[in-house]
């Protein structure tokens, strides 16, 4: 495994283990450890700047149910309301430097993604329908950071998530034609779409969502009220930030969120290397 540069692991933490019945195997543990030590890295940058963030998605739901990951996940989501994500993507060049990355549209054109993302640049993990395409933007191991964007009233939703879709497709396509061919040119599709996800942003909003990720999916829709403070739960020996009605937000996106079935990761099979960095794999 690759050094780590923020966090200390605990003697043993690397050691296999059984969890909640599920067998966490070393290899897992490395890769927990390595996008451990970006969340740290992104917490410590967040509280140098007041800036506030939550544990998102399988993020909040492992630290809630498990007191840190999903046993079998190997993923680690954040969201932030827009405007402090916006102060987060203006000082990020001087605050995440190698082997972090940050990276987005702006950082690594071409990148595919829609939402910012730190990377270890020393490490590999390449999504499954990313795998053999030799893609040149940074594919170290991840953590996204995702934007939280106003909705508008209910009448106007459906039309709004019809237009966000739409420009994603035409972004998503323009990407991955030139990004096959090792072109780094700005997306002239991208900036629409920002523009669609912050149009009402300025507007008074009782429902927000992560649009950037799933602007067309209408289990998007969060409450606002559960986003205005922060509380503190376990994540494996440490503690991160929940929106303070998290059991809310849980129940939405969940059901009965403290039962569970074991299963695969939410990005499918990726491919990861905690030894060697993403730039061996794509020659």
């Amino acid at each position: 495994m690759v050094k780590l540069f923020t966090v200390d692991l605990p003697d043993g933490y690397l050691d296999d283990e059984v969890r909640d019945g599920y067998h966490v195997s070393r290899r897992r543990k490395e890769i927990w450890a390595v996008e451990l030590d970006m969340l740290v890295k992104f917490i410590s940058v967040c509280e140098k700047h007041g800036l506030t963030y939550f544990a998102d998605s399988g993020t909040l739901l492992g630290a809630a149910r498990h007191g840190g990951f999903i046993p079998w996940d190997d993923d680690i989501d954040v969201a932030m309301l827009r405007e402090d994500y916006e102060r987060l993507c203006r000082i990020a060049k001087d605050e995440f430097e190698y082997p972090y990355f940050f990276q987005t549209e702006e950082t690594d054109p071409g990148s595919a993604r829609k939402h910012a993302q730190i990377r270890n640049c020393m490490t590999t993990a390449i999504i499954e329908e990313e795998q053999g395409k030799n893609y040149t933007f940074n594919q170290g191991i991840f953590i996204d950071i995702f934007p939280l964007d106003n909705l508008p009233i209910a009448s106007e939703r459906n039309a709004f998530f019809e237009e966000i879709k739409s420009r994603r497709k035409k972004s998503n396509e323009f990407t991955y034609e030139y990004t096959r061919k090792g072109d780094k040119r700005p997306n002239p599709y991208y900036d629409e779409f920002e523009r669609c996800l912050n149009r009402y942003n300025g507007d008074d909003a009782l429902q927000i969502g992560n649009l950037a990720l799933m602007g067309g999916d209408r289990t998007c829709n969060c409450y606002k009220r559960d986003y205005m403070g922060t509380v503190d739960l376990p994540f494996e020996f440490f503690a991160i930030k929940a929106p303070v009605g998290y059991k809310n937000e849980l129940r939405r996106m969940f059901g009965i969120w403290k039962k569970y079935k074991i299963y695969g990761g939410v990005h499918g099979d990726v491919f990861f290397d905690t030894d060697k960095p993403y730039t061996e794999y794509i020659k």
